[in-house]
């Protein structure tokens, strides 16, 4: 969870398209190897980000004015307390110490960004230009939205609510795609607040012309659902594929406490990075890189895991290896996490990865095994075996899309299997 901060009212945080968005003092970076940091008052509209000496009362006079349909590649890091973005070429670095202020302005230019570009889109004159350049710079592939976690979310009351996440391109107004409801837990930090763990993709398939995706969050408290917020990721921003927290903006366009921890990658990245590690962690067998060439080679497709017993430790970190029965070589999966499941004392997780298996060897059977290791990575302990799953290859059941019982090392099963 990120550090907490006091939550006092942004200056002059206005309405998306309503004259100034924001405004007020951050420091500016000074060009050079040895740029300065120097205080600027700044303010952003639908189309104009403005920068003025601190003195200057009367704000008549910009020291620099920056068109905002030419900012890009906007960068939030809120490690450094910066905001970094591309203008005309060249690179503009603006810092706070205040990081939900950070938090708001980020959010501020980043509407402001999407403002322009809607209207440009809006516009008869620039209709045409607009949808050419939208063609030539859409990203136009499959992407997966990975929704790690939601933080800070204020408590509805005593009732544990659940919640769930809708994710749609931006210029559509059909849902692609929802998660399933997590129930929420209360925040040992701060009893009014509580976070929700929902560690859930979505698969949004390629859509010519689209430039940001919209997460929606939604509450469930007694039967009742309604959207506590939005988050409009720009598929232009490095930021979206590094995994960190964005905040929400409620249906006034102000911007709220919940955050959000998510990432987007593109389906062919992400089927890359689910190929394994041929080094588990505290592996005692020998592994080999998986081969996906040669004859009677597989892909095990890895859906979810369900009704694991939970370890004292929460979330598991969990892993999938598998090999030819009889073999010693192997393949991994990423490490995943669990999250609670409707038995309180068990774990869910989805996995949504592949493993390359190489040629058999006329071995008929592919013996698969759940790990597990307490805590974050790198872990500090062998991983303990939850259970292990034997499949036939060729069997009609195993071509299909189905739930394995794992069995324990003692031959009884342990009540959870993986699809």
């Amino acid at each position: 969870k990120p550090p907490r901060h006091a939550r006092a009212p942004p200056p002059c945080d206005g309405h998306r398209g309503m004259g100034v968005i924001r405004e007020g003092v951050l420091e500016r970076r000074g060009g050079g190897i040895v740029g300065k940091w120097e205080e600027q008052f700044f303010r952003v509209d639908g189309q104009t980000f403005e920068a003025y000496d601190v003195d200057d009362q009367q704000r008549q006079e910009p020291k620099r004015i920056i068109q905002v349909p030419r900012i890009t590649e906007l960068l939030l890091e809120e490690e450094k307390g910066e905001i970094s973005f591309l203008a005309d070429g060249a690179k503009v670095r603006l810092r706070s110490s205040d990081v939900p202020n950070l938090r708001a302005w980020y959010i501020a230019i980043r509407n402001a960004i999407g403002g322009a570009r809607q209207s440009r889109e809006a516009s008869p004159r620039s209709s045409a230009h607009s949808d050419d350049v939208a063609a030539a710079s859409a990203p136009a592939r499959d992407l997966w939205v990975q929704i790690d976690q939601l933080t800070n979310l204020p408590r509805a009351g005593e009732a544990p609510a659940q919640y769930f996440v809708k994710v749609r391109w931006t210029r559509s107004t059909r849902d692609e795609g929802e998660t399933e409801a997590r129930e929420s837990r209360v925040s040992p930090e701060d009893p009014a607040e509580e976070g929700c763990l929902v560690r859930q993709q979505i698969f949004l398939a390629k859509a010519p012309g689209q430039q940001s995706v919209t997460l929606s969050v939604y509450r469930k408290v007694s039967g009742v659902t309604s959207m506590v917020g939005q988050t409009e990721l720009l598929l232009s921003d490095p930021s979206v594929v590094k995994g960190q927290f964005y905040p929400l903006v409620d249906q006034r366009g102000k911007v709220m406490p919940v955050q959000l921890r998510m990432k987007i990658k593109p389906a062919a990245e992400q089927a890359e990075d689910s190929r394994p590690s041929p080094h588990p962690t505290g592996a005692s067998e020998e592994a080999a890189p998986a081969d996906e060439g040669g004859p009677g080679g597989m892909v095990i497709v890895l859906e979810s895991m369900k009704n694991v017993a939970a370890s004292a430790i929460r979330p598991g970190r969990y892993f999938v290896t598998a090999k030819w029965e009889g073999a010693s070589a192997y393949v991994q999966s990423e490490a995943f996490y669990g999250c609670e499941s409707s038995n309180r004392a068990c774990e869910d997780a989805f996995i949504r990865q592949q493993l390359h298996m190489g040629p058999r060897e006329n071995q008929p059977c592919i013996v698969l095994t759940l790990l597990r290791t307490a805590g974050k990575a790198p872990a500090t302990k062998p991983p303990e075996t939850v259970g292990t799953i034997t499949i036939t290859a060729d069997s009609p059941a195993s071509l299909r899309s189905g739930a394995h019982q794992l069995v324990a090392s003692n031959g009884q099963a342990t009540g959870a299997s993986i699809k």
